[in-house]
């Protein structure tokens, strides 16, 4: 199996960072939101950028990890739009 901690964490939106924590169960986890969409990235190994800044699709945001409750190195990635949780692959198609 490829080792993946470390790997790189781009982000699937353009947006505002509203959230970078360490608290929970995510571990390190951050969430960024534009006008559509909040997505949520989390159990990071580091954490790149801040809360309150600009991001664009693509710019890289953290790193895979395994912080919080977690049984190994992966990114937990959300999506959500208008407070429902939605699936993840209707924001990477329409952004590809």
């Amino acid at each position: 199996m490829q080792e993946i901690c470390g790997e790189e964490i781009h982000s699937a939106i353009s947006g505002k960072v509203i959230q970078v924590s360490d608290e929970g169960n995510l571990g390190k986890h951050l969430k960024i939101e534009n006008s559509f969409y909040q997505t949520v990235y989390a159990h990071c190994s580091e954490i790149n950028v801040a809360e309150g800044i600009e991001v664009n699709q693509g710019d890289i945001i953290a790193k895979i990890g395994n912080s919080g409750n977690s049984t190994g190195n992966h990114l937990h990635f959300e999506v959500i739009k208008d407070g429902q949780y939605i699936d993840p692959m209707i924001v990477l198609e329409k952004n590809n």
